[in-house]
Parts: structure tokens; sequence; C-alpha cells
């Protein structure tokens, strides 16, 4: 701001009776015909500013091309029209002037709205035709650009400037294909019948000649040591990055022309830089399905193998846990395990345990003794041959056992008195894979897996 104070009091009374500070001693980056711009359209006589937008354009686009130049008018305007003895005769003639002056005057007051549409029309047309004249003047022409690939510096040079052009050379450079001072390059480039505005700079590149060279060995080396080393051999270079998991990312893994190559100065070398192995981010998958995070994962460049466990507080199908976690970065065609919830369902196995076979032998015996008694009757009567008589007879039979089975931790048979030589068959259920344990007088006879999901029948013998 050109003044600052700590009240909008103390800023306007410093606007009426200060000068405001040079824009060029804030920021001595500013050019001098910009600060004498600036200091003329604040001057606190209005009469001292531009006139109108056209002048001061006109000072701006002698700005752009002399940015130092000493053009602005910023002077205080003296009295330039002291007073002077007027004759008699032009006293009279201004008088005859005044009457006639007067008479216009009448005309357009008793024609308002005559004289404002007029007024209007001629404002507009010395509008235009002020308009017009300006751009006309201060709009730089139009003109060709002159082809000067090929063309040595100096003729060069006069084509450009004869078109009233720039001409400016950007950089010189070993070539061998062009002469020493020859132009290899122009910008803007030649076009055919392409224009541009007058002052507008060509810049062109141009040639040292030609120079013979050694190309140096780079491969091995950084790309940032490739780069010095062929720039100091007078050489361009070309990068071209690839992914490679032997070579760390950053070194040359090649070079398209042999080292202790003869080559010219200014002949490009291709070289080949690692960018390392070829990685890619691995994404989060928990929650989502199988077949989501399956393609997921494939689409994005790695290798996926599934496991399943069984979680009942989790949705079924979905993914409980991945080997890799979200955001590590591994190389592509890494492969990643992801478990996936998988619920069994309960179903029924028909489960026979043949307990004579269980004991292969070990079954126990008792004896039990029983009476038989035989009274035979003749013509009613009991013979004395054929008394009463008790007979003895003793006999072996298998003890009974306890027997206890359990489906996992549940008890499916408990029963006391069993025969030991019978079988016994049930309907179990159950998920998944499940430990069938027999028991016989407490003691674990068998345990064997079922598998509810594949097995229908089960016989523990």
């Amino acid at each position: 701001v050109p003044f600052d104070a700590d009240t909008p009091g103390s800023v306007a009374l410093k606007h009426m009776q200060e000068e405001p500070i040079a824009p060029i001693e804030v920021n001595p980056k500013i050019p001098k015909a910009v600060n004498d711009i600036i200091l003329k359209a604040m001057r606190k006589d209005i009469s001292l500013r531009y006139e109108n937008a056209a002048m001061m354009i006109s000072d701006l686009n002698r700005a752009l091309k002399n940015p130092e130049g000493d053009f602005v008018d910023n002077n205080n305007y003296v009295d330039d029209f002291p007073t002077q003895k007027i004759s008699t005769d032009e006293i009279e003639e201004a008088a005859k002037r005044s009457r006639e002056a007067n008479k216009d005057t009448n005309f357009f007051k008793k024609h308002k709205k005559l004289s404002i549409v007029l007024g209007v029309i001629l404002l507009f047309i010395i509008s235009l035709g002020g308009t017009l004249a300006y751009l006309n003047i201060s709009m730089p022409k139009e003109t060709t650009i002159p082809n000067l690939v090929g063309v040595n510096k100096e003729e060069a040079k006069k084509q450009v400037e004869a078109k009233k052009l720039i001409f400016e050379i950007e950089k010189e450079e070993y070539n061998s294909e062009f002469a020493q001072d020859v132009i290899i390059s122009q910008n803007p480039t030649y076009k055919e019948n392409q224009n541009v505005k007058e002052g507008t700079t060509i810049k062109v590149t141009v040639s040292l000649g030609i120079e013979e060279t050694i190309v140096p060995k780079v491969t091995g080396k950084t790309e940032e040591e490739a780069k010095t080393l062929l720039e100091e051999a007078k050489l361009k270079y070309e990068i071209i990055e690839e992914n490679n998991k032997k070579v760390e990312a950053g070194y040359v893994i090649s070079q398209e022309t042999n080292a202790n190559t003869k080559v010219y100065a200014g002949d490009i070398v291709r070289i080949h830089v690692s960018k390392g192995p070829d990685t890619v981010e691995i994404i989060n998958v928990i929650d989502k399905t199988e077949e989501d995070a399956k393609k997921e994962l494939t689409d994005l460049g790695v290798k996926v193998n599934v496991v399943y466990e069984e979680d009942a507080s989790k949705d079924n199908g979905k993914v409980l846990k991945q080997s890799i976690s979200a955001g590590e970065k591994v190389e592509r065609d890494s492969k990643i395990t992801i478990t996936v919830n998988k619920i069994s369902e309960t179903k029924s196995v028909t489960l026979t345990v043949n307990l004579k076979s269980l004991l292969n032998g070990r079954i126990k015996y008792e004896e039990s003794t029983s009476t038989s008694q035989d009274n035979t009757t003749k013509n009613g009567e009991s013979s004395s041959s054929n008394s009463n008589s008790n007979a003895n007879n003793t006999q072996k039979k298998p003890k009974p056992v306890k027997v206890l089975i359990k489906v996992g931790d549940e008890t499916v048979y408990n029963e006391e008195n069993v025969d030991p030589t019978s079988s016994i068959i049930r309907t179990i259920y159950g998920k998944g894979t499940v430990a069938v344990k027999v028991f016989v007088d407490g003691t674990l006879e068998s345990q064997k897996d079922v598998n509810f999901n594949n097995d229908t029948k089960v016989t523990i013998e």
C-alpha cells in the first residue's frame, strides 16, 4: 500500500499531505518504467495523471520493450499561458463567435432528446475511432518466421533482424550433421506462412562443428554419475527406465553404445537405468468375499492362495486375514495367502460301535447256577424210582460293561450293563471333523475322527 498508519484517519491525512513511497524503493527489482507509470497514476493532482486508458496502455507497451526507459512524463506543468493583452478586434470576433454558439445552444435546448441521441452517436464514433487508431498505432505488426536451420549464424541474424525480430543464441553444441556456426534448430520452429508479432524473440541452437570423442563406460554407475561422464565426453544421452530384479534402482543396467567406441561429439548414447524390481502395493481385502478378494489381488499382479477357518462370530465366506498387510510392497507375481471364513453345516452320520471286536478277546465272563426239578407221574401216582430230584447246572455268560460314547465334548451314549458282545448303533450330529471317543468301563478304547462333510457311515471296531 502507498500509505500505512494505525488509524483510517491517519491514512487519509497521509493521502492528502504526503507523497507515496516509490515502489522501486520497496522492491528494487521493479523496472524503472513500471515504477514511473505507477507514480504517475497516483499523482495527487488529477490533471497530472494519465488523461485516458489509451495513454496508459501506450506507456505499458513501451515498458515491455524498454523496462528501464525514461519516457514516462511525470513533470509538474507550469503556466505556459501568462496574461496577455487582447486587441478590440479580437474581442469583437470572440463576441460574434459567442452569439453563434448561443444559437446552437438554444437549438439543442429546444430539442433535448435529439441532442442526447446525437451526443451518444458522436461519443460512440469518437471512442471507436480513437480505439481503432490507438490499436493501429500500438499493436505490433505481424511478420513471417524465417527458416534458419542450416543457415550460418551471421546470415541468420541478418534475416531475423530484417523482419524486425530479435535474434538470440540459446545454446551451442557439437553436431556431426552441421558444420561449425550453422544453425541446428530454432524456436519457434519454422512453418510455412506462419506469422509472429514483430519484436518476437527467435532462439537458435548453433553447431560447434564435428569433434571425435570416446564413449565412457557407464554400466554399473548411478544415473547421475553416468550423465556426468557422458557430458564430460561431450555426448548427449537418452535415459530408458526399466524394471530389473538384479540391479538396484537408479543404477545403469546397460548402454547401447559400447564403452571406448569412437563417436562424434554431440551424438546420443542411450542408457538403460533400473527402476528396481516391478513391485505392487498390497491392498486390504479383509471382510471382502473370497471371489472379490481373489479377483482384486489377481488384477493387482499377485498370486492368491486360499485357506479356510471357521469363526462363528464372522460372516460366512468373508476374508478373515491376509498373509501380507495392506500397504506393503512386494514383487509382482508374489504369493499371498488369504484365510476365508467357512462355517460348516450340521450333518448326520450313522455310528456303529462293535464292542466284541473292539475289546478283542478281553471280554470277561461270570458263572451263573440254575436249578431244575423233574417230576414224573404214572397213572396219577408217583414212582418211587422217579422221586423228586434237584439238578444243579453251572453256565458262563459275558460280564456286562459300562459304555460311554462322546462326539467332541458332547456325550451321545452312556449306559451300564451293556452286553460286551453286542454292537451299538447311533445317529450322531456335527460339523466339520470331530473326534469320536468310546470308553468301556472308564477306559478309552478307541478315538476316531469323523468328517461330517464327507462321511455318512462310520464303524468303530
